[in-house]
């Protein structure tokens, strides 16, 4: 059951916010103030090609949710496929080795040196994954505690799905990654998942972010079907 004071908490943060910005961007901003976090992430059907997701923070939030869709693990995704919220602290000096969930994104936050006190939510429709809420810290302070985020997400989730707006219009545009991903298929004559497949790929390969990728497609600098594509 939600907290009808930490509701109201939010809500309020809510109006004292820009009016032009979307839903899922104001409710993701009122969560990272209401802990002290220094940023966070809302995402909407993580895992899927219908991913919508918003980021708010500072560099360090972005660059680990960016790693987290690209490598396709993470605290986040974790939490969304457990069903229940998780913390972890991620540190720039800590191996993959304490990491088994997320090997791949420890080792990922290490290289690039990133490092963070993370806790993630899902967002829940009837106890029903929608969606996950990732917050971050530094890496000295303690995560947050998993029952109380997870009250925050189910909050967020009340105040998300308590608004008459479509859900295509809580966020910020992401019709660039869904634009990317039909011209890759265009190019290469491939299925959509394969697409985003290939995408990601790019991004590992160049060590640069998926958004980076998906702003050279669309821009036309990069060609997957141009046999002169490096």
């Amino acid at each position: 059951m939600v907290d009808p004071n930490l509701l109201s908490r939010l809500v309020g943060m809510l109006t004292t916010l820009e009016r032009e910005i979307p839903l899922a961007e104001g409710v993701c901003r009122a969560c990272a103030r209401a802990f002290g976090a220094r940023g966070g992430a809302l995402t909407f059907a993580p895992m899927t090609l219908e991913q919508m997701t918003v980021t708010t923070g500072d560099e360090t939030t972005q660059r680990m949710e960016d790693l987290q869709e690209v490598l396709g693990e993470g605290p986040g995704l974790l939490a969304f496929s457990r069903e229940r919220a998780v913390a972890t602290v991620v540190g720039s000096q800590a191996s993959s080795i304490e990491f088994p969930d997320f090997p791949a994104f420890a080792s990922g936050a290490a290289t690039s040196g990133l490092s963070a006190a993370v806790v993630a939510a899902p967002l829940r429709l009837e106890r029903r994954p929608l969606g996950v809420l990732t917050l971050y810290q530094e890496a000295d302070r303690a995560p947050l505690r998993p029952d109380a985020a997870q009250q925050l997400a189910d909050t967020a989730s009340t105040i998300l799905l308590s608004s008459s707006t479509p859900v295509e219009q809580w966020w910020p545009d992401d019709g660039r990654r869904h634009r990317a991903i039909g011209m890759v298929m265009a190019q290469l004559g491939a299925t959509a998942g394969d697409a985003l497949a290939v995408l990601r790929a790019r991004a590992l390969a160049g060590s640069c972010t998926l958004r980076s990728v998906i702003d050279d497609v669309l821009h036309r600098r990069t060609d997957f079907g141009s046999d002169d594509d490096s």
